[in-house]
């Protein structure tokens, strides 16, 4: 997602220039002891037959369970454009 934005700033050595663009990340929120899943990994959808399809309410992704895939319920916590954080409980679930 991106904004224009105008900012003000202190320019004492004039090195930044009427025009110039720069590219920034604003964090608004950050979490500790928490697995980082790929958006790519709550996007995956297995086809019928490499899966046993379970009920898909809420959000989960999918782990090899004896070399078959069986979905994990997961709970989602802060995320940005590539990862989204889970509890470790979820850890806990994919291992049961």
């Amino acid at each position: 997602m991106t904004y224009d934005v105008v900012i003000r700033v202190s320019n004492p050595e004039l090195k930044l220039k009427p025009g110039m663009t720069a590219n920034v990340s604003i964090i608004i929120a950050t979490k500790r002891d928490v697995l980082k899943i790929p958006s790519a990994a709550l996007r995956f959808k297995p086809s019928e037959r490499t899966a046993v399809l379970p009920d898909r309410k809420g959000p989960g992704v999918w782990a090899l369970d004896g070399g078959a895939l069986k979905r994990v319920p997961i709970s989602l916590g802060i995320s940005d454009e590539n990862s989204t954080d889970s509890s470790r409980e979820t850890c806990a679930r994919a291992k049961n």
